[in-house]
Parts: C-alpha cells; structure tokens; sequence
C-alpha cells in the first residue's frame, strides 16, 4: 500500500526541536516549556514538556502502522487502540484514519489540549470525537495517570477507571493494540513499573471481557496472538492478548546503557518478551538508525 497515503495531509500541531519529514506539512508550534513536570526534559537551558515535542519513536510507529494496514497485513476488522503516554498523538491519529477506534491517553493534563486539536484536525470524515456512535468512529482522549490505573476493580463497578469504561462502549472486548510510543527514557524510571503494571491490567481488562461475554471459560485452542507469514503479530479480535507495540529511541545522553538493561529485565518481570520488528517492514528506518519498533509479547503458559 501508499505507506505516506494516510498521513500525507495532516494538520499538525506541536512543540518542540525534532525536525518533521515534509509530509507532515502545515505546523502550528504551540507553548509547551511552561510547567515542567517528571515528563519534562532540560534542552539549552530551557524546559521543554516531552509530550508537546514530535519524537522519532511516533514517526517509526506511525510509518509501520501505515505499512501494515495499507497493505491489508492487518486485514480489515474494526479494532481498538490504546496509546499510552501519547502526547501529540500521532499514532493514534493514523491507527484513526485506518479505521481503528483510538483512545488516546497521557498523564499531563497540559497535553491533553494539543492532543485533542491534533486528532479533531486530522479524523477521517464522519468520524466523531467523544463517545462517538454507531455511525461514526469512536475517537477519545483520556488523561491516565499509570500509578493511579487499576483494571482490577468489579466490571459493574461505577468508579472503575474511565479508560476502563470507554473500552466497554466501543466494542466492548477491550483493547485491540497498545502504543507506546517514546516512553522510556532515563527521566520517566520512576513510572516504569506503573507503565507495565497498566499493559498488563489492559490485558487483564481484554480477558476478563472475553470470559463476560461468553459465560465461560477461553476455549483452550484460542490463540493468544496472530502470527503472520513474516513473524510479526496482527492485533486480532480473536486473539487473547492484545498487540503491544513499543517504539523505543536509544539516546545515551537521556538512558544509560545500565538503565536500558532494567527497563528490559522489568519487561521481562513483567511476564512479557521483546521482539524487535525487522528494520525491513518499517519503512523509513533508514532515517532514524536509532530508533527500533518492538512488539512485546506474553510468555506462554
């Protein structure tokens, strides 16, 4: 497929230094360096909010979610994405403009603004922003603070989280993939654990609907994850687990070779395992060397 074909006539506001490929044309820069926070990073001596900047990690993903539905490698059923810490959101917009209902998410209330202009500016026609309806896609942002996420609470629960609930209305199996774009870095440590922790609750959240929605156990044959010619997982309705795509940028200078390690270990802690996408099936990794998308897969059993 046209892999620029769904982000090539964006409206795209933003904050920040990262030099953005021509497609991505018509800027609006906003106001991001007031009220820094643990998301915050320090750049020639100004503070800079991380989430109003455009990093490589969301142009890799972007590209390779592009890629694998505008060739059909996802097929063409109506699924569900969750972005965490998204930021300017440009994940979610082009997961949008293919037809998944995206539910947007970060942590800093001051983003949520940016975020919300970006993805009103860029939906495919009809889409709706909100709720959404029957008729057009569901498209919603949410603040999700990652220490204070807990998929555990009773489904009919009044209180559960609302990213919880939004799930519920659209389509109600829960979360179809989940992006990470950029997330981790030597400044967000401390969130790390809370990060994971959240993943799996959404996996938990996926399964626990299954099971509601069939008064039974998961048949024993279902398969926790589509597996594609190229060894590359297809987010699935079908599936068990959700397809978890991280996109990770490897900047010394913000995540020491030490720190790298234990975010990995944690991962793997966490009941998950690293596969990096071959550079091949992302186009334009050439441009961003340092930039490498994952899939984080659960161990089975």
């Amino acid at each position: 497929g046209d892999v620029d074909g769904a982000v090539q006539t964006m409206n795209f506001a933003y904050c920040g230094e990262v030099c953005i490929r021509e497609r991505l044309d018509r800027l609006e820069v906003g106001d991001g360096k007031e009220g820094a926070d643990a998301r915050s990073d320090k750049r020639g001596g100004d503070i800079v909010r991380t989430g109003t900047a455009l990093w490589s990690a969301s142009l890799a993903l972007s590209d390779y979610i592009d890629d694998r539905c505008g060739s059909g490698a996802w097929g063409s059923e109506t699924l569900t994405c969750v972005e965490l810490g998204a930021g300017l959101g440009l994940p979610s917009i082009v997961a949008a403009r293919h037809g998944f209902r995206a539910l947007s998410t970060d942590g800093d209330p001051s983003v949520l603004s940016l975020l919300e202009e970006n993805l009103r500016s860029n939906l495919p026609e009809g889409s709706t922003m909100g709720a959404g309806g029957e008729d057009g896609q569901q498209v919603h942002v949410e603040l999700l603070d990652w220490s204070d996420f807990d998929s555990s609470k009773r489904e009919q629960d009044s209180d559960r989280h609302p990213v919880l609930a939004h799930l519920e209305e659209c389509g109600g199996r829960g979360a179809d993939l989940i992006i990470l774009s950029d997330v981790v870095y030597g400044a967000t440590r401390a969130g790390w654990g809370p990060l994971l922790r959240t993943v799996n609750g959404l996996r938990d959240h996926r399964r626990r609907r299954r099971l509601l929605a069939s008064e039974s156990e998961v048949p024993p044959g279902r398969a926790s994850r589509i597996l594609l010619d190229d060894g590359t997982v297809a987010p699935c309705g079908d599936s068990k687990d959700p397809l978890v795509l991280l996109g990770y940028t490897q900047r010394r200078r913000d995540m020491s070779a030490e720190e790298e390690g234990l975010f990995f270990a944690m991962v793997k802690r966490a009941g998950m395992e690293t596969r990096p996408i071959p550079s091949r099936l992302v186009p334009h990794s050439d441009e961003r060397i340092l930039t490498t998308v994952f899939e984080l897969r659960w161990r089975e059993g």
